[in-house]
């Protein structure tokens, strides 16, 4: 294993479930206050999802028509959600996120945290620069890279504190077969 220093990461939902059909999947998070719609992606052979929780009017809905990409929409505007059941879909993975009326996907207000095993260390702008190309508008001076076991993820947009400063993963790079470096800035609130 990489690392001996332990770093816990915050990372925003950004979808109810991901995985295969089956019955009374659990939503991993619950919409934001007002109510979302449900896109759902991934249903490019015959399926339907069966929706429980509340919406203004009801509790179910079934979202069974998807387009040529595989993607769904729902019709009703849920403020909580209780169970998917998901049949059909051969083997295919299921995305359900929350989305506009205008069925954009939107992002939820709820987060998660985990922690990774992994060391991490401080760059100065020369030495970043040169293991990352840094993104047009961003002029940050403090940088760190995590350098981490391939069997952690992350993902752009995760957070974490270091010394009281929160940082922000902005690239992800694989290193070698087993070890994956993340480079962060500090995040602007």
């Amino acid at each position: 294993m990489i690392g001996n220093q332990k770093l816990t990461f915050t990372r925003r939902v950004n979808y109810f479930y991901n995985g295969l059909a089956g019955t009374k999947k659990t939503p991993l998070a619950q919409p934001n206050s007002g109510g979302v719609y449900l896109r759902i992606e991934g249903g490019t052979v015959a399926g339907s999802v069966v929706v429980t929780g509340v919406y203004s009017g009801g509790t179910t809905e079934t979202i069974s028509t998807f387009d040529s990409d595989g993607v769904g929409f729902g019709s009703k505007l849920w403020t909580a959600l209780t169970q998917f059941d998901i049949t059909g879909f051969s083997g295919q993975t299921i995305t359900i996120y929350p989305a506009s009326s205008t069925k954009e996907i939107i992002g939820l207000d709820t987060t998660t945290t985990f922690n990774i095993m992994c060391n991490h260390y401080l760059m100065n702008e020369t030495q970043f620069k040169g293991a990352f190309d840094i993104p047009t508008g961003i002029t940050h001076r403090t940088y760190r890279e995590v350098v981490y076991d391939n069997r952690f993820e992350l993902q752009e947009h995760d957070t974490t504190v270091i010394n009281g400063k929160t940082f922000e993963v902005i690239s992800i790079d694989e290193r070698s077969e087993d070890m994956m470096a993340a480079f962060m800035i500090i995040k602007r609130l």
